[in-house]
């Protein structure tokens, strides 16, 4: 465990969402780069947004998780819309792409408390 890490440092500040953004940039250039949407890229995806989320999950307003969940249910659905990733993120697929935020948050906390 990192003790200076972005996890534990900084709780409220809002650059806590920095990853998040890191990977839809990643995303958005996937066709640049010629790296075809796959299956495991797609759990690298899902596995990736669980750790996005604990960084997220402490901040305020709401809005800010809700605004997350849905530019990545965009994502999914145009990207990886024929992907179901592994097991262990199956929950978080189907909130993803059934866009149920409730479902969403649920799912993220499955994979935060592995």
């Amino acid at each position: 465990m990192n003790q200076k890490g972005l996890n534990l440092n900084s709780k409220q500040r809002p650059n806590r969402v920095d990853s998040f953004w890191v990977t839809i940039q990643i995303l958005s250039e996937l066709d640049k780069f010629g790296i075809e949407p796959s299956e495991s890229l797609y759990t690298s995806l899902l596995q990736q947004v669980g750790m996005n989320f604990k960084r997220t999950f402490q901040l305020k307003p709401r809005a800010i998780q809700y605004a997350c969940f849905r530019i990545l249910t965009d994502i999914v659905n145009k990207k990886f819309g024929d992907y179901s990733g592994a097991l262990p993120y199956q929950h978080l697929d189907a909130a993803l792409k059934n866009k149920k935020f409730g479902d969403y948050l649920v799912a993220c906390l499955e994979i935060a408390l592995r």
